[in-house]
């Protein structure tokens, strides 16, 4: 599993386009009041790339939220490159989200997912309970199920 050290977010505000990392909880909070758009970054030193280079950590998916009310969050999309699955790194970073939320104030959570998509465990794994499907939700033949 990654450790907290390989994984950060990097928010993106959406005004000015500019990107701030991070991986620390305080810095990442403030963050979280200004955008809706996070990216995870991976730290390739940790697969034995030299620490030196300028590209070390190296953008591998995203989260993106949108605020429906005080207390209620959106989830509209969620995703880790293929070359980083299975490794704990979606399963840690969408953990320090969900802290994140919390600690700012929110109690309510929902998402859409494919019926077959393999994270629609670890959105189990956070008490997320499976709802309504829509079968034409992006179009024809796509499903989606609702989850809270």
């Amino acid at each position: 599993m990654a450790s907290q050290k390989d994984t950060g977010l990097m928010a993106c505000d959406a005004e000015s386009g500019m990107y701030v990392a991070t991986t620390d909880r305080e810095e990442a909070r403030e963050e979280i009041r200004k955008t809706k758009v996070f990216v995870i970054e991976y730290n390739d030193a940790s697969m034995g790339k030299d620490p030196s280079h300028e590209d070390i950590y190296r953008p591998i998916g995203y989260i993106a939220y949108a605020r429906q009310s005080a207390t209620a969050a959106y989830i509209s999309d969620f995703a880790v490159h293929s070359s980083y699955r299975g490794r704990g790194i979606g399963w840690q970073t969408f953990y320090l989200f969900m802290d994140m939320l919390m600690d700012e104030g929110f109690t309510r959570w929902s998402l859409h997912t494919h019926p077959d998509n393999p994270v629609k465990r670890l959105y189990q794994d956070f008490n997320f309970h499976e709802g309504e499907t829509t079968q034409d939700f992006l179009g024809s033949g796509q499903p989606r199920i609702f989850m809270t």
